[in-house]
Formats: C-alpha cells, sequence, structure tokens
C-alpha cells in the first residue's frame, strides 16, 4: 500500500504523468477493496474516475505521427511475424524516460482487473502498435498477453489463443513467460484439451530446466574467477524457480483432473 501511494504521488509530482497516476489510484483501490475495505476502495475508483483518461481520435494520430517516420520498412504492421532485433536478455533496463505506450499500456492492464474491456482494447491497440514500430518487444508482447485475456474472458477462445500464441514467440521475460503459460493452460483447461495441456507444459518446463542449466553453467564459469564475489557465485534466479514451480502446480492440476475422467470413465463403463 505504501509503494502504491508513492508511486502515484511520484507520477504526479514528478513525472506529471495523469495516465500513470489514474493507474496507480485504480491499483490502491483494488488492493484496499481486496482487503475488504469496498467504501474506501470505491473512493479511490471514483477519484481516478474523476479524471480519468480517454485516447481521443486526435490524440492518437498525433503520438502516430510522432512515431511513423522510425517504422521499419521490412515490416508492413500486418505480417504476425515482426523483425525485433536481437538483444541480450543480460542487459539491464534503464528506465531513461516513461513513453505513452507503456503509460498505455499500464492503464490498461489495470483496467482489464477492472472489467473495462472497452477503454482497455483501445488502449492494448495502439500500445502494441506503437511497441511494434518502436521495437519495444516486451511492451509487444505484454500487449498481446492483456488482448488474449479480454478475448477469452469476452468468449472468444479460437482467437484468444491464436493471440496468445503469438505472445509466445516474443515473451522473453520471464514473469511475462508464466503468466503466458498460465493464460494459455486456463484456456485449454476450461475447454478440456487436456492433451493439448500437456504438450504446452512438457515442453515449457524443459525450456526452463535448461535456463537453469545455463545459469549454473555461468555460475560454474564464473566461480573460477577471482573477480566473481560470493553472491554472484550463489546467485538463485528466483523467478526462474517461481516460473517452475507453477508448471509443476499446473502439471498437477493436470494430472488430477485426467486421473478424475479416467475413473468416471471406468465407472461408466462397469
Amino acid at each position: 500500500m505504501p509503494v502504491l501511494a508513492m508511486m502515484e504521488l511520484f507520477s504526479k509530482e514528478v513525472l506529471a504523468d495523469p495516465i500513470l497516476t489514474s493507474t496507480n489510484q485504480l491499483a490502491r483501490g483494488r488492493l484496499v477493496m481486496n482487503l475488504g475495505l469496498k467504501d474506501e476502495g470505491n473512493a479511490l475508483q471514483a477519484k481516478a474516475e474523476a479524471s480519468k483518461y480517454d485516447l481521443s481520435e486526435e490524440e492518437r494520430k498525433v503520438n502516430f505521427e510522432k512515431i511513423k517516420a522510425l517504422k521499419d520498412e521490412k515490416d508492413n504492421l500486418k505480417s504476425e511475424h515482426v523483425p525485433f532485433e536481437e538483444g541480450s536478455a543480460e542487459e539491464p533496463h534503464v528506465v531513461e524516460n516513461i513513453r505513452i505506450h507503456e503509460s498505455w499500456l499500464a492503464y490498461a492492464e489495470e483496467l482489464v482487473r477492472w472489467g473495462e474491456f472497452v477503454r482497455a482494447k483501445v488502449l492494448l491497440k495502439e500500445s502494441n502498435l506503437h511497441a511494434r514500430i518502436l521495437k519495444d518487444q516486451d511492451s509487444y508482447a505484454k500487449s498481446l498477453l492483456l488482448i488474449a485475456q479480454i478475448q477469452f474472458l469476452e468468449g472468444e477462445s479460437a482467437n484468444s489463443l491464436r493471440t496468445i500464441m503469438i505472445c509466445h514467440a516474443y515473451a522473453k521475460d520471464i514473469p511475462l513467460v508464466e503468466q503466458a503459460i498460465i493464460n494459455t493452460f486456463n484456456l485449454l483447461f476450461t475447454n478440456e484439451k487436456f492433451e493439448d495441456c500437456e504438450k504446452l507444459l512438457d515442453p515449457s518446463i524443459e525450456m526452463l530446466y535448461g535456463l537453469r542449466r545455463s545459469d549454473e553453467a555461468k555460475q560454474t564459469a564464473g566461480a573460477a574467477s577471482a573477480t566473481t564475489t560470493v553472491a554472484e557465485q550463489t546467485h538463485i534466479n528466483l523467478q526462474l524457480e517461481y516460473c517452475l514451480c507453477t508448471c509443476f502446480i499446473l502439471r498437477a492440476i493436470l494430472c488430477l483432473r485426467v486421473s478424475q475422467n479416467t475413473k468416471m470413465t471406468l465407472e461408466d463403463q462397469d
């Protein structure tokens, strides 16, 4: 709660970003409501909605004009294949400024949590386009993830699956990969596509094991270096471990459901 309050103050006073200010107000209101303080949560939501942000057509055109010259000539903005530049996963993420599509994306994510799907879709569409042109692969993948979530909640399972599979192709941040796996599993599990669930989880677990082995190899190589600290030698990638745990939990849920179905089938035969 104090962190969200500080983020709200920082967004308002330092960044002077009304979109992120509203985002943090909504996030704080949602947390307060989850703690059982409904009136206080509604008050924070009303405060955010009093100055709610809606993307106008004029603003959309102005922001697109600012970036359209940066469009990759090899990208027609329609193909599912996006020619992102290869980057190193080891590079630190330094925030020099918050771009408009990143503010849209954060706001849309919070709107999805509040069930404001129509407003969220408008922002996600533009955020996706800007991220594609500006070669922001993380934001591009996250916008696809949120679009797929809305499609699933609106009953468009086929479109949701298609969108989430494109997201898998571009998600590289481990928490985003984890969320993509969860969303895909939920979609397949809800539609009783249990074999497809297995085909999702087993390669995902193997991929994550591969990343763990790669981390361990780097630590072993680094241990031989005189400049390597003890902390670096014993580093554990918690995000990776959490993602693996999530996959194992989903695998257990799948095994339990398949076992139940098998038992029911045998009972019916008897």
